[in-house]
């Protein structure tokens, strides 16, 4: 009958017949929102519109896409300008020292002792501070630039990187040293934070972690302010290096060398800027949240003043025209140039970052060397690493300054990391002696001569016995503060000396780059040039 269902006898529906249409679907009311426009030809976009217009962004809308930036433009962006702008900006940081203490070094003027700290001529002196009083501290958009004025042992440094009197430079606490240049009274001026309420940041040489690395950080940072360690020069490493794999050995030695924990751990380079928009970015976060100041400390030349100088270098005075050598702490290769607390001001006057005096380790090698030495020691680009293979009774110089001798075993593998200005020159290790008097100076260096040689004093010697570990995989590093270290490879067993002057001692540590290949460095040496399997010079021996 007429609207009656039909079905098989087991419950399912029989096939269409054919030539009939099925029934249309049910067709759904809808009822449009309040306020609901149906878009219409001529129509602007939605983020376009005016306060009035109904296509308007809503207040939350204009939080999450901006005000100024529509989200078209964004998309208009190129991707490398849309990656810079999500980039953590740098901490903006200004000097802010009183005008009677030195702004690059922090001590306090005088124009009474020519070789003391601090000194400046009365007439330049009076001269200065009153024309630094006169400019305006910060800069306007029609306002010169402040200067600020540095004593002449800064002046010597920054400008013709020299001292004017050797007495000026921080060396060992004797009754020579100007009490005031000793290291004994930076120790005790650093561990006065211990009872600061305040955050602590570490550098450290990656270059030279163990020559850098401060024994005495569990007496001044505190129970209470939190330690970030900063591993500076990681642009010193070789190409290729796994940051992930660094960190973990860093980790790992801090453990052994019993530092407080860390609160946070970063590669950077303070020279190219890698890594220092996240540091600065996680500093900036943990001085707001524990509403302190921050202190950079470390071991002379690890780079503290240089990470305060790449804030400065990126505050609005720099960007605006100001000479950056005249607003930034100076820094060179000397140990020590810091002399006392410097004070640079950063999140508009409510904190500060300071920096401190360099500690002198008394295993660092760079403490006996002078101004050119040092700059030849201190790599200034990434070394280029070589790789000889000794055998029994073989030696190789490193300038004068250190000699590596294979004792006894089987031949191992020797990877040099060693700045680019040092020579390395291998010999038989009965012509040591007649090697560096015939070429001391010439094509061994640094020193420049025997007589230098000599005043750095006797040379100690060090043993170590290597378990090879197979020709894949470093066996050994062997650490010479202050001018970098050997890797070692090989199988079997050898027995290794280092000399180098007293009271200078290498260690060994675990391998920082177990895994490095020393196929592409492995070198030759043809008298006078260390050259690679293709005939290429690699570095002069």
């Amino acid at each position: 009958p007429p609207g009656a269902s039909v079905s098989n006898n087991d419950g399912s529906c029989p096939p269409e017949q054919p030539g009939t249409t099925p029934p249309p679907p049910a067709q759904l009311e809808w009822t449009p929102p309040p306020g609901f426009k149906a878009w219409e030809e001529g129509d602007v976009l939605p983020h376009s519109g005016g306060g009035n217009s109904p296509f308007a962004l809503d207040a939350a809308e204009e939080d999450f896409f901006g005000k100024e930036t529509l989200p078209d433009e964004w998309l208009r962006t190129p991707r490398a300008e849309r990656r810079a702008a999500a980039e953590p900006k740098p901490l903006q940081a200004v000097v802010e020292m009183p005008a009677s203490f030195c702004s690059g070094c922090g001590a306090r003027f005088q124009s009474e002792e020519e070789r003391a700290p601090g000194f400046v001529p009365a007439s330049v002196l009076e001269a200065r501070v009153e024309r630094a009083n006169e400019l305006p501290k910060r800069d306007g958009p029609h306002t010169k630039t402040r200067r600020n004025p540095i004593c002449q042992r800064c002046h010597g440094l920054r400008f013709q990187n020299r001292l004017s009197a050797e007495t000026l430079r921080v060396s060992r606490d004797t009754n020579e040293t100007h009490a005031s240049l000793r290291p004994s009274y930076f120790r005790q001026l650093l561990r006065t934070l211990r009872h600061r309420r305040c955050v602590i940041v570490c550098i450290v040489d990656l270059f030279d972690f163990h020559g850098s690395l401060v024994p005495d950080l569990p007496t001044i940072v505190g129970g209470d302010s939190p330690l970030m360690l900063v591993a500076n020069k990681v642009d010193l490493l070789p190409v290729g290096v796994q940051n992930a794999a660094v960190e973990r050995w860093v980790r790992t030695e801090c453990r052994r060398a019993n530092l407080p924990p860390l609160h946070s751990l970063d590669l950077v380079s303070c020279k190219t800027g890698v890594g220092m928009p996240q540091l600065l970015s996680r500093l900036e976060k943990l001085m707001r949240s524990r509403s302190c100041s921050a202190y950079v400390l470390g071991a002379a030349n690890a780079g503290k003043s240089s990470l305060l100088n790449y804030c400065i270098r990126h505050t609005r005075l720099a960007r605006k025209g100001a000479a950056v050598e005249e607003n930034a702490l100076t820094t060179s290769h000397l140990p020590g140039t810091t002399l006392d607390f410097v004070k640079t001001s950063v999140l508009d006057g409510r904190f500060a970052l300071f920096d401190t005096p360099g500690l002198i380790l008394p295993n660092q090698l760079t403490t006996l060397l002078n101004t050119e030495e040092l700059a030849d020691v201190v790599p200034k680009k990434r070394s280029q690493h070589v790789t000889l293979k000794l055998g029994e009774g073989k030696t190789v110089l490193l300038g004068g300054l250190a000699r590596v001798t294979m004792r006894s075993g089987m031949p191992f593998l020797f990877t040099f990391y060693l700045a680019n200005s040092i020579s390395i020159h291998p010999t038989s290790s009965q012509k040591v002696e007649a090697v560096l008097a015939k070429h001391l100076g010439g094509l061994l260096s640094p020193p420049s001569s025997l007589e230098r040689l000599a005043e750095l004093g006797e040379f100690g010697e060090e043993l170590f016995t290597v378990n090879g570990r197979g020709w894949g995989e470093v066996a050994v590093d062997l650490v010479l503060p202050g001018l970098g270290w050997v890797a070692v490879t090989g199988c079997g067993q050898c027995e290794v000396s280092v000399r180098m002057p007293t009271p200078i001692r290498a260690v060994s540590r675990a391998p920082l780059l177990p895994s490095e290949s020393t196929k592409k460095t492995m070198v030759k040496f043809t008298g006078a040039k260390l050259k690679d399997k293709r005939g290429n010079t690699k570095r002069r021996a």
